[in-house]
């Protein structure tokens, strides 16, 4: 289980209710604390990537990844962001390492497939 200190809890609570504002600040007050670190930095990013700023949400997953590189849900988040910027190898890379971690996440299996399905699609395009 994971233990979550309280400025990160609301934190989340904010990101929860889609008010990444709110929530980006509160994440700010739990790292200026040393509070769940990777965590916080997690935050950010999924508030940034919901912002559509994904250069941000990247930065952010790097530093959660840097404190903790194992972190599954970490990966398949920066794996999000190099889907949305259209760099499937990497993104395909994320999945792969989350799922590694996490063998019976069924998420990680539901990444891995859509990326693949959306991937033969697009070769179809080309080739059609």
């Amino acid at each position: 289980m994971e233990i979550v200190g309280l400025k990160v809890a609301i934190a989340d609570k904010w990101r929860s209710k889609k008010r990444c504002e709110e929530a980006l600040v509160a994440y700010q007050e739990a790292i200026e604390c040393g509070e769940d670190l990777p965590r916080a930095y997690l935050g950010i990013g999924a508030c940034h990537l919901a912002m559509g700023k994904i250069e941000e949400a990247m930065t952010a997953y790097r530093r959660a990844l840097h404190l903790r590189p194992d972190y599954p849900e970490a990966l398949r988040q920066f794996g999000e962001c190099y889907e949305r910027k259209g760099n499937y190898t990497h993104a395909f890379d994320c999945y792969r390492r989350a799922r590694k971690i996490e063998p019976s996440n069924e998420g990680n299996k539901v990444k891995i497939g859509a990326l693949l399905r959306r991937l033969l699609k697009e070769t179809w395009k080309v080739k059609g």
